[in-house]
């Protein structure tokens, strides 16, 4: 694990705080990245040309459990946050610690207590993936967040490898296009 790449909340806040100072752009990313898949991937990519110092933040797996059932997630975050730091799009990566239900009120507190907490210079999200994205962009503008809006979509979701896992592959058509790549 990169060491350096995994911080605490507080910490976070003083790294954001600091490359702010140099004049660099900070973006923020959070969700919960259970199973790591292109679609994950190509928001990283676009998110990092956006901004200087990428930075996400992964949810609990209490969290995540509530939000998309007991059979989730497949990976614990400490896991989850073990594989993102060794991602070269990935600057930071720190652990949410909500435990309850997202897109109740105490999740949407949480929300401003994150963003008032860290101030990043943007969040980005994929507004196509992200069942939260419009609530996400309401507390971005409240604290003045530019909210970056990552809109392609894409033909892989993590639900959907569970399912071809659960139900077999059979079942499960991926019409995943190799690009660039012959004869494999």
């Amino acid at each position: 694990m990169s060491i350096l790449k995994v911080r605490d909340f507080n910490s976070i806040i003083n790294l954001v705080s600091e490359n702010k100072r140099k004049g660099l752009k900070v973006g923020l990313i959070c969700g919960c990245f259970d199973v790591l898949h292109i679609g994950h991937v190509r928001l990283f990519k676009f998110a990092k040309s956006k901004v200087d110092i990428l930075t996400l933040g992964l949810d609990s797996d209490a969290a995540i459990r509530k939000s998309k059932g007991e059979n989730r997630p497949i990976h614990s975050q400490d896991m989850r946050m073990e594989l993102i730091s060794h991602l070269e799009l990935v600057d930071y990566v720190f652990p949410l610690n909500y435990q309850g239900e997202f897109g109740d009120d105490s999740s949407y507190i949480f929300w401003e207590d994150i963003l008032g907490g860290i101030k990043p210079s943007a969040i980005i999200t994929s507004t196509l993936a992200d069942k939260y994205a419009n609530s996400k962009r309401e507390i971005a503008q409240k604290f003045n967040i530019e909210f970056i809006p990552f809109k392609e979509q894409y033909d892989v979701s993590t639900t959907a490898i569970e399912k071809m896992y659960v139900n077999g592959f059979l079942n499960i058509k991926m019409n995943y296009k190799w690009k660039n790549i012959k004869n494999y």
